[in-house]
């Protein structure tokens, strides 16, 4: 892979991989560190990939797999400290990106990655390695979930 190739594909990628770890570790230094590590394997592997999907499948799934790996060994907090979350350009943003996080980690990459980065059902269901109507209840209940925390009413389908 060229540095070109690399940059391009981080330039890319970047939002989605960091918001990954941000809603699985949630603090800043931690993403950075997932980030970063995936970045690296990424570059010293230089995997071969058929498509950019499958480019994509395994850049999360890698991202995924680093999130596990800082999360196991010891129990972590619901919210970091003020000092140490990231924070976007509203306070609606923030709002919700902190419910996000207050929701069990089941819900939070497929709603990331749906409702943050606009990625199909059913490429979520391919790369996470479940079934379709799995992301489907996952996604109401986290809506849901979410809504009772901002004091919404509640989705029923």
């Amino acid at each position: 892979m060229t540095i070109q190739q690399f940059e391009s594909d981080i330039e890319r990628y970047k939002n989605m991989i960091y918001g990954i770890a941000l809603t699985q570790l949630c603090t800043i230094s931690d993403a950075d560190d997932v980030f970063q590590d995936v970045f690296l394997l990424y570059y010293s592997k230089d995997p071969t990939f058929t498509d950019d999907e499958h480019r994509k499948a395994w850049l999360i799934n890698t991202a995924l797999n680093f999130c596990k790996r800082a999360n196991s060994g010891h129990k972590r907090r619901k919210l970091p400290p003020p000092e140490e979350r990231f924070t976007y350009r509203t306070d609606e943003e923030n709002r919700l990106f902190e419910a996000l996080l207050t929701l069990p980690k089941k819900y939070r990459v497929p709603l990331y990655l749906h409702y943050f980065t606009g990625m199909p059902i059913a490429e979520i269901a391919r790369i996470l390695g479940v079934r379709y109507g799995t992301v489907q209840v996952q996604l109401v209940r986290g809506r849901n979930k979410l809504k009772d925390i901002l004091g919404g009413d509640s989705y029923e389908k």
